[in-house]
């Protein structure tokens, strides 16, 4: 109820901010004071409340002094595999060894990829010089 009425105010909690950020709210508490002036508390239990133009504030400090700035754009592995004209599998499996590492987007089986434009150059050209097509008899 308490949240509800500092939203309406057009406050922001502190979880509400970090996820606008991008970051955890241990993270946003922790440089609390220390990259942003403190944020006042509110209500009966002392949530650390924001208005969006301290968090738009706080957005800036983060990419101009911290490793949180803007990502690079990342080319899918789907996309990579298209460009280099061979199938995903191929490149996952040389991933690390002869290939670019990658980002590792998300978890578990269906796992997405993800790599910066100059990777995606050097694998899709890497794949065709050193992958042969082999085709299937009909």
């Amino acid at each position: 109820m308490e949240t509800r009425q500092l939203k309406e105010a057009g406050l922001l909690t502190s979880t509400a901010v970090a996820r606008m950020l991008g970051i955890g709210k241990t993270t946003l508490r922790r440089i609390d004071g220390t990259l942003f002036e403190p944020a006042p508390r509110q209500g009966s239990r002392k949530m650390r409340v924001f208005t969006p133009e301290q968090v738009e504030l706080i957005r800036k400090t983060l990419r101009e002094k911290t490793r949180l700035g803007p990502k690079p754009e990342l080319v899918g592995l789907e996309e990579l595999a298209r460009r280099a004209t061979c199938s995903m599998q191929t490149i996952r499996r040389r991933l690390g060894a002869e290939l670019p590492a990658g980002r590792k987007l998300s978890q578990g089986p269906r796992a997405k990829w993800g790599f910066t434009p100059k990777e995606a150059k050097k694998i899709a050209a890497w794949v065709k010089r050193h992958v042969q097509r082999r085709r299937r008899r009909s």
